[in-house]
């Protein structure tokens, strides 16, 4: 028990090392010296980046982010909150105000570099419970977290950047280390699940491009049912863990303006995840094969049949995202 205390505590320190180390890189890369200016920050962001930034100094000013801008796109005008993911904009704006750095002679957009920095590192903790929940030992799961976080394509995706992705992903990666733990240990499944789905969320109301990572987060697990678990009791645990992900993404996007103005709770991702769990439920098999491979599997799938259809709808909304 002592043995595995010390060894545990021996990880948490190598993963708080790398995760100082990793904002730190972030942060020296975004203040290189012929871009940014501590006293000047003018033109730091641009494209989205510009945008982001805008909203959240906004809310680091103590001003609300409107729910119209006319500026934004000429002659219509944006309708903000249900156009665009405005998420990530109001703690790093909070943050700012709480630790009152403006006081402390700290610009905003400097504390932008940290914020992201700090957030974006995080990865490092989903990444290596990820590697953990699946089965590689300790040794290969901090390695992978070294080379997710330090590797070119990680690194230089935050440097200069304000980007929704960079806050997004943590919790998405959070999310699918929480659902790979639940799926392992059922016991734990009631309070793995709906955190699980609660990251999702925000993730999803953070971030565009999260929808087509949970849709395809979504349709390997149902694959995952249909064709490659056999045990009947095993599937219908893996299916209640479905269900208990799902609520959260489905109750939010009728809430959530972004979500809501696009009909999210209508997306094949419910379609698709609702429908198995519900056939796979209702229509309970005890004999030890694939769904595929029966009738009782059979009814079951027919229930996918609207998350199915709507697929095309989905890609059509998200057409540069599949290309």
């Amino acid at each position: 028990m002592a043995n595995k205390l010390i060894k545990r505590s021996i990880i948490i320190i190598i993963l708080m090392i790398i995760y100082v180390g990793a904002s730190l890189y972030r942060t020296r890369l975004s203040k290189y010296f012929e871009y940014y200016d501590p006293n000047d920050p003018t033109a730091f962001y641009w494209t989205e980046n510009a945008l982001q930034y805008h909203y959240a100094e906004l809310v680091a000013n103590g001003e609300p982010i409107p729910n119209f801008d006319p500026k934004l796109q000429a002659p219509q005008g944006v309708k903000i909150f249900e156009n665009l993911t405005i998420m990530m904009e109001y703690p790093c704006g909070w943050l700012y105000r709480f630790l009152k750095l403006k006081e402390k002679n700290i610009l905003f957009h400097t504390w932008t570099i940290l914020f992201i920095a700090v957030f974006a590192s995080l990865s490092i903790f989903s990444i290596y419970l990820i590697c953990r929940a699946i089965g590689i030992n300790e040794f290969y799961a901090i390695i992978a977290t070294l080379l997710s976080n330090f590797s070119l394509v990680a690194v230089g995706r935050s440097t200069f950047g304000f980007l929704n992705e960079d806050f997004a992903l943590p919790f998405i990666l959070f999310g699918l280390a929480l659902y790979l733990y639940a799926l392992s240990r059922t016991e734990k499944k009631f309070v793995l699940s709906p955190i699980a789905g609660l990251c999702f969320l925000i993730s999803l109301s953070a971030w565009h491009f999260s929808r087509f990572i949970f849709l395809v987060i979504i349709i390997i697990s149902v694959i995952n049912l249909w064709i490659f678990e056999k045990k009947a009791k095993m599937r219908e645990d893996n299916a209640f863990t479905i269900l208990m992900i799902l609520l959260s993404p489905f109750l939010g996007s009728f809430f959530i303006p972004v979500l809501k103005s696009r009909f999210y709770f209508l997306s094949p991702v419910f379609g698709l995840g609702f429908g198995a769990v519900v056939g796979i439920l209702f229509f309970k098999q005890k004999i030890e094969k694939p769904l595929l491979f029966s009738i009782s599997g059979w009814l079951s799938i027919i229930f996918n049949h609207s998350g199915i259809a709507t697929l095309r709808c989905e890609h059509l909304a998200l057409a540069h995202t599949y290309n």
